[in-house]
């Protein structure tokens, strides 16, 4: 897969992204600080999504390895923008519950916080839905130039029917944490 990556990043005229592959990491990562897509070490041997039995597994790791292809391409403003909010919002939604169990939380602090975990929950959203559909056009054009093997486009088009009936409660669980914490915050006093 690594290979696969190089090459479908030399598609995207992406030439500074690196690809390194990791030990100890349980799936794939595009890290916009160093500018590197971080492959697993045992990506080849996981587990497939339930539900998922009949989709070809190179299928699922080509489109993986698309969808971090697709972060690297993407507005670096906007990963930056999520590293920022999203940390920032987690350290007010701490403090604000926090300060809520103790004492009455300032309306100004939930606000602040309120607005900073739902600017949190759109920058990331709006990151993953573009590297989601992104990541299916991206395989369907890798596939289609027989840069990869063992992957038809019959393949491919299974596996959007799954990924399309799939994604919403994927992207779901993206942003479940901060949506928990925006619901903390409005409940404590």
């Amino acid at each position: 897969m690594e290979n696969i990556a190089k090459d479908i990043l030399n598609y995207l005229n992406n030439e500074h992204t690196k690809v390194e592959r990791k030990e100890g990491f349980m799936g794939n990562y595009y890290s916009h600080l160093i500018d590197t897509i971080y492959i697993a070490e045992d990506f080849e041997n996981s587990k497939m999504p339930e539900g998922a039995n009949n989709m070809n597994k190179k299928v699922a790791e080509l489109i993986t390895v698309c969808h971090e292809c697709i972060h690297s391409v993407q507005n670096k403003y906007l990963h930056i923008l999520n590293t920022i909010f999203s940390n920032a919002s987690m350290v007010l939604a701490l403090i604000c519950i926090f300060i809520g169990i103790f004492w009455i939380s300032p309306l100004w602090l939930k606000i602040g916080t309120c607005m900073s975990l739902t600017v949190s929950i759109v920058v990331r959203l709006r990151l993953e839905v573009g590297a989601v559909n992104g990541s299916i056009k991206l395989s369907q054009d890798v596939v289609s130039k027989d840069m990869v093997e063992d992957v038809s486009e019959q393949d491919i088009q299974e596996s959007v029917r799954y990924i399309n009936t799939h994604k919403y409660l994927a992207l779901l669980q993206m942003v479940v944490d901060k949506i928990i914490f925006l619901v903390l915050v409005l409940i404590i006093k």
